[in-house]
């Protein structure tokens, strides 16, 4: 056993010593009225005679323990899951079927639901995002807009896949634009912690949109990934039939991701509709978004047909084990309580010797 202030003990047993040594000392005798003579005590009685003294020397005692804040120490191991954050990106564009039952939305929503829970189930914050656009290859025209931030909260989170239509914000597939913004859902609140009124989100948007152009300026992009440093526990699941045809080229927003350790797992399966692209060029684009998803450290999964996406989803689960905190060190258990009760104990004991013996002690 340890003492958080061994000083308090050493005080306190002084004092309450010096008290001690200062007490009255007690008579060896008991006066009898009634035969008005002093008889001497036998050697009982005389044990009895000290009760209220011994108890005041451990009462004291107790209470300089306690005074002292006595404690003792025991190895103890702490396991803690540790929640990640994931943001599924779903295309929303016509390819995607229009609502009908059968459809690859329909199909993905009930999917969506399983995946959400599984996820949340593990301790995971998930959130939903939808992307479609308005027009061919223009910037301004790609739409995606947050459904729901990551939440733990499984049915708020199926609330939002309810929400998610086909050409929800166009025709067309802006698979850019609905990484970028699911990438902002995640990493907003520490650029904006580390970089205070220095962040801005539109500027951070343009400079990722100006990657690979003859006029970049990335620089305040990868500021913002060395302010905010590697996103660990973060990841994006993004759905599609892979064939952006509008808005910002996904491999810019992925460059981003790279950049800060931020993964996409990217779901590819055949669409229920038209895309609007000739087969080659839906080829060459399919590929420019592997590759760059694969580089975040991502994966890829692919599926001939809308429904083989279950086990997929379940892959991805597997690709992402919750991570579990283990902590060893050395816990401290207050044992105050333990000589308090001890000291209360004894002047109880002193207290019942009083009322028994009165002024004979």
């Amino acid at each position: 056993m340890n003492f958080q202030h061994p000083e308090y003990l050493l005080i306190a047993t002084a004092f309450f010593g010096f008290l001690g040594s200062r007490a009255k000392k007690r008579g060896q005798y008991f006066s009898i009225g009634a035969q008005e003579q002093v008889v001497p005590v036998s050697r009982f009685h005389g044990y009895i005679l000290k009760v209220p003294l011994a108890c005041w020397f451990l009462a004291g005692l107790l209470f300089a323990a306690a005074l002292a804040d006595p404690y003792t120490e025991y190895k103890a191991t702490t396991t803690e899951v540790l929640g990640k954050k994931a943001m599924l990106a779903v295309d929303a564009s016509v390819s995607m079927g229009q609502g009908t039952r059968g459809s690859a939305m329909e199909s993905i929503k009930e999917m969506l639901k399983d995946f959400s829970r599984r996820r949340i189930a593990k301790g995971d914050f998930v959130g939903v995002s939808a992307y479609s656009g308005q027009s061919n290859s223009s910037r301004g025209f790609g739409y995606a807009r947050v459904v729901q931030y990551p939440t733990n909260d499984a049915v708020v989170v199926e609330s939002a896949v309810n929400v998610l239509q086909p050409s929800i914000f166009g025709h067309y597939s802006a698979v850019g634009d609905g990484i970028l913004v699911a990438i902002f859902a995640l990493i907003e609140p520490e650029a904006r912690k580390a970089l205070g009124e220095m962040y801005d989100r539109q500027k951070l948007e343009n400079s990722i949109w100006s990657i690979g152009a003859d006029n970049e300026r990335s620089g305040y992009a990868q500021e913002v990934a060395a302010a905010i440093g590697r996103q660990k526990g973060k990841y994006i699941v993004l759905f599609s039939d892979g064939k952006f045809n509008t808005g910002l080229d996904p491999s810019r927003a992925l460059w981003f991701a790279q950049r800060i350790g931020l993964k996409i797992h990217f779901v590819y399966f055949e669409s229920t509709g038209a895309t609007g692209l000739k087969q080659e060029e839906e080829k060459i684009r399919k590929e420019w978004t592997i590759r760059s998803v694969l580089r975040t450290g991502g994966t890829y999964k692919e599926s001939i047909d809308v429904d083989g996406v279950r086990l997929l989803l379940e892959e991805i689960d597997l690709a992402e084990p919750a991570e579990i905190l283990v902590e060893e060190g050395r816990r401290k258990n207050s044992r105050k309580p333990v000589f308090l009760f001890g000291a209360l104990l004894v002047l109880c004991i002193w207290f019942v010797s009083w009322l028994g013996w009165g002024e004979s002690l």
